[in-house]
């Protein structure tokens, strides 16, 4: 028995192309961020794929260790703006390292926690800002498998049409 073959996304009825078979998304939080790439499998399932990956370069010896700069009256520096400090660097890194991935059509968007969304919104160009779709989902800390569960990550996708 001969199987028929299936339509060709041209051939639908009603000339509209079909949804995209996959899309691009990054997720960030404080530390890191992935670039992902979301499909569907033949059953219809989200599958949720790491393409590269973006680590934090902090060196935890340098900014923890004491120093006798400190204001008039106190023994050490205080470490008050270490976070803050942190956070924009990474947010640098993370601008840099988004200027530089790969071109996708449409708006990449970009699911960070919500300190790292402010960071990085003072540092993306306006060029950049363009190509972005910057949300503030904290999903940074969850799997590959427990993202293609989740319901703003299944809402990136359309589904399957069967």
């Amino acid at each position: 028995m001969a199987r028929a073959a299936r339509p060709q996304p041209s051939a639908r009825l009603g000339g509209n192309p079909a949804p995209p078979a996959w899309r691009d998304v990054v997720v960030a939080d404080a530390r890191r961020a992935r670039r992902l790439r979301l499909s569907r499998t033949s059953r219809g399932s989200l599958h949720v794929e790491e393409l590269e990956r973006l680590e934090e370069h902090w060196d935890e010896k340098q900014h923890h260790r004491p120093s006798m700069l400190a204001a008039h009256g106190r023994s050490y520096a205080g470490t008050s703006h270490e976070k803050e400090e942190r956070l924009q660097r990474f947010a640098r890194e993370a601008a840099s390292w988004l200027e530089h991935g790969t071109r996708v059509e449409g708006p990449l968007p970009v699911l960070c926690s919500p300190p790292l969304l402010g960071a990085l919104r003072r540092e993306v160009s306006p060029a950049l800002r363009s190509r972005l779709d910057l949300r503030e989902t904290d999903l940074g800390w969850l799997n590959c498998d427990e993202l293609s569960r989740h319901p703003a990550i299944t809402a990136l996708l359309p589904p399957a049409v069967g």
